[in-house]
């Protein structure tokens, strides 16, 4: 047992809080003007298509982190004090992610908010993976991990981390089509999902 070595409990109870309130609260973003009358009620939701799409994305996304993160929290058998404030960086990434949405579903076009958008998913992605390679490095991961689960990690963060940056890029040349690249990611749960059963069966 690593020295300073801490039940790991506490840490996943706070980090589910803060991933609840965080999917909770991307839905405060989905509001009518308080003028909207019935006639103009088909037109207003119409043009609040971006916020639709962006809540629909940002939500699913932020089911895989929090999937993600349970299953290396699984695997993780003790924290200690380094690997909680990596923890706690995260969740204060993960929490700016509905602030970051509501800005696209507010700019759809603007490419400052697609820019910032993709940084935070580029972030909450790269934290991800430094808090797993943290405890692997530390030896604090069950015996039970196998190099299959350590490439389906990276694969899923990789997958994320391209996404993100490739609609950064695109953004600089045409800021409505990187919205379309970020509904990639929905599939961020199924392709690496599908590469992890290919790589078993390469073992």
């Amino acid at each position: 047992m690593q020295p300073f070595a801490m039940s790991k409990g506490r840490a996943e109870a706070f980090s589910d809080g803060v991933f609840s309130v965080v999917i909770t609260l991307m839905a405060f973003d989905l509001r009518l003007p308080a003028d909207t009358t019935d006639v103009a009620l088909q037109r207003t939701l119409l043009a609040m298509w971006p916020k639709f799409m962006v809540y629909a994305l940002s939500f699913v996304l932020v089911g895989i982190y929090w999937v993600t993160h349970h299953q290396l929290f699984h695997m993780i058998t003790q924290v200690d004090r380094n690997m909680l404030w990596m923890n706690l960086t995260l969740l204060m990434v993960i929490a700016v992610l509905p602030f970051s949405a509501g800005m696209i579903g507010t700019h759809p076009g603007a490419r400052a908010a697609i820019i910032f958008y993709g940084v935070n998913l580029l972030l909450i992605s790269m934290l991800l993976r430094t808090l797993w390679h943290y405890a692997c490095y530390k030896r604090m991961v069950s015996s039970m991990v196998t190099p299959v689960f350590q490439r389906a990690i990276w694969v899923r963060g990789v997958f994320i981390s391209f996404i993100s940056i490739l609609a950064i890029l695109i953004s600089f040349l045409n800021p409505h089509a990187s919205l379309y690249v970020y509904m990639v990611l929905l599939f961020g749960s199924v392709i690496p999902r599908r590469v992890e059963r290919l790589l078993r069966m390469a073992d």
